[in-house]
């Protein structure tokens, strides 16, 4: 018997063997037939498609002495996490990042690493690993997170203690972390402080977890949580509650509450008031007054009429001169003085302002008006120096553009454009290789050779120049776009050249040939249609706003079918309109016909009817005094027109920077 369970088993093993040697000879016939590069990129294509398990084995397969070995060690692991197969992951993740410390490839794998350990549960290991990325990481996400594990760990060592100092150490840098719900539950049935309750609650109702938040804040002591109570009530739309919590705690614990949520509340507050103008007088009589009495005032002004909103403004920048909103009543302050004819009082406050304000949002306005106001006065060559610092400081920014064309004609011409767009698909944005080092060039190099973007994606690049770029292959025109944005806006001391690539990343080129061919057609200036599909869509073919405008153009549905009807153009349709040359086409001809409507050969005054609609810019043309156009785009009372103007010609303006039309 035990013979025959001896030979059962010895033909059991033989055939492995043998399906094995096939296998292998088949495997190593096949991999004769495919480089190493085609095998990492079919390896990729199971890794893009979730399949993991393919994916790590298509990985596995690249041979030792190919240089593709490398990029795949890193790969192996990544497909091996997304399997949960923590034991694989440690493994790869340790050979990678022995080869590549000190790159942010290498801090990826470490930090993934100390993962790997924690999973494991190999917590002294990765105790130690965190410890090192809190402390030397060159990656602030990372360090961050690394307090969030070292809680982990406590808590599973049952340290309590150690598990909310690393807990409340992640959540002040994170407050919106993604673990930071997690750690709102581990702890809230921990002895905690009301500081740390008011955290953990703000956690809660972040994710609107509003009856965790109550059970948290009912019993808690209310100096230091009533206003969290108070806004979980007014979150779950028990207003009955919310006004009893405030009716009882409000004279006496609003000393407590500190200024920052005192906003939120006090906006929530109002929000439920019919008499607003009553509910802040009542509010300036309480305990509040001594808490925000700068932000009383300034939302009392936003009751007023006109004359009596800029006293009340004069009376914040008088009363508080430390207070966050004077930069916005000096604005105001100054506008009041140009629009009466007080050129002298504007300029004066002009001046204060960018002397006491400088790199606020609104200087580059400040400093172009100033120049403006100085100008009128004959003062040309002061007016001068501040059009130069609006140009020098803020280069990119609508005032600069303004404040550029040296004669300050505000008249524009409709076709200041001749020349066509550069064929889009013929273009291509070289990668931004900012603050790297060689071994991470090099690693991107490859990675890039084999089409890999989503390795890319993942990896912890803080330039967002960087990131803006992998959106831009990845055809997320949208988000590379607002990502280049917030790259040069960063930028405070010295903007990019334009001739860095970041540029064309925030002012792509697409659809030329669509836009050529209308822009010839409506003799439109070309890179005055790609700077509008620009601001309304960010090139998304699928764009829906929230008033149901479609397509790049955001056209609505009513319009479009009159427009098509007027120009003899099929019928749109929710599906045709979708469409990019469609949308382009009538977008173009409703371009066109707006210009026709308000009956200037101004593009200023057809963008803001393109916005606005061409009956309210006609309006506004016989009803606003302005002096030019200037004055005209800062008056018109629609904000959303105003502002779209404004961002629709500094596209246009960096456009010509960039490409030189």
């Amino acid at each position: 018997m035990e013979a025959n369970k001896k030979l059962k088993y010895l033909s059991v093993l033989i055939g492995v063997l043998f399906v094995t040697c096939i296998s292998g000879a088949l495997y190593y016939a096949n991999a004769a037939a495919f480089d190493n590069k085609t095998q990492y990129q079919t390896a990729e294509k199971f890794y893009e498609q979730g399949n993991y398990q393919e994916a790590y084995v298509g990985f596995l397969r690249i041979k030792y002495f190919s240089k593709y070995h490398k990029i795949s060690l890193l790969k192996q692991a990544m497909a091996a996490e997304k399997l949960g197969d923590w034991t694989i992951a440690e493994t790869k993740y340790k050979q990678f990042a022995r080869k590549y410390h000190g790159t942010t490839f290498g801090a990826k794998a470490e930090y993934s690493l100390a993962k790997a350990y924690y999973m494991n549960k190999k917590y002294s290991k990765a105790k130690q690993a965190f410890l090192i990325i809190k402390s030397h990481s060159q990656v602030e996400n990372y360090r961050i997170a690394a307090d969030y594990f070292l809680g982990k760990i406590a808590l599973a060592k049952g340290d309590t203690n150690d598990t909310k100092k690393h807990y409340f150490d992640y959540l002040k840098e994170a407050p919106n972390g993604t673990y930071a719900l997690t750690i709102a539950y581990d702890v809230k049935d921990m002895v905690l402080s009301p500081d740390e309750i008011a955290m953990i609650s703000k956690i809660f109702l972040a994710n609107q977890k509003y009856d965790e938040a109550l059970v948290l804040l009912k019993p808690a002591p209310k100096p230091k949580t009533w206003t969290y109570l108070a806004m979980t009530y007014y979150y779950k739309g028990d207003y009955d509650n919310f006004k009893k919590t405030v009716s009882q705690g409000y004279s006496s614990m609003v000393s407590s509450i500190l200024p920052e949520d005192m906003k939120d509340f006090t906006d929530f507050y109002l929000s439920l008031q019919q008499d607003k103008k009553k509910a802040i007088e009542d509010l300036q009589k309480s305990g509040m007054n001594g808490v925000l009495p700068d932000y009383l005032l300034y939302r009392y002004a936003d009751l007023q009429p006109d004359n009596k909103k800029i006293e009340i403004y004069k009376d914040i920048v008088r009363k508080y001169p430390k207070s966050e909103y004077i930069p916005d009543c000096l604005v105001a302050i100054f506008f009041d003085f140009k629009n009466n004819s007080n050129t002298h009082n504007a300029i004066k406050v002009g001046k204060i302002y960018v002397e006491k304000f400088s790199g606020t949002p609104q200087e580059s306005q400040m400093l172009f008006w100033t120049g403006k106001c100085l100008k009128k006065l004959g003062k040309n060559a002061e007016a001068n120096k501040y059009f130069n610092k609006v140009i020098s400081k803020y280069p990119d920014s609508y005032y600069a553009f303004r404040a550029s064309r040296s004669d300050m004609k505000t008249q524009i011409s409709w076709n200041f454009a001749s020349a066509p767009l550069p064929d889009a698909d013929k273009f291509d944005i070289e990668f931004p290789f900012d603050n790297l080092s060689n071994a991470d060039i090099s690693l991107i190099k490859l990675f890039l050779s084999v089409g890999d973007f989503a390795v890319l994606d993942e990896m912890p690049f803080d330039n967002y120049a960087i990131r803006s770029w992998i959106e831009y292959k990845e055809g997320n025109s949208a988000k590379s776009i607002y990502l280049a944005n917030k790259y040069i806006t960063e930028q405070t001391d010295k903007k990019p050249p334009y001739s860095s690539s970041v540029w064309k990343l925030a002012f792509p080129i697409y659809y030329s040939d669509y836009i050529n061919e209308n822009s010839s057609k409506r003799a439109i200036d070309p890179y005055l249609i790609l700077s509008l599909i620009r601001e309304e869509s960010h090139f998304r073919e699928n764009a829906i706003s929230s008033s149901n405008a479609m397509g790049l153009m955001q056209l609505m549905i009513p319009t479009a079918i009159y427009i098509a009807d007027k120009y003899k153009m099929p019928t749109p349709d929710e599906s045709k309109i979708f469409d990019a040359q469609y949308n382009i086409t009538l977008g173009t001809a409703y371009l066109s016909f707006v210009l026709d409507e308000t009956g200037v050969q101004t593009p200023m005054y057809a963008i803001g009817g393109y916005n606005g609609g061409p009956n309210a810019m006609n309006k506004w043309k016989k009803t606003l005094k302005a002096d030019d156009t200037d004055d005209f785009v800062e008056k018109i009372p629609y904000g959303e027109s105003k502002n779209y103007i404004k961002k629709v010609f500094r596209s246009r303006y960096n456009y010509s920077k960039i490409y030189g039309r």
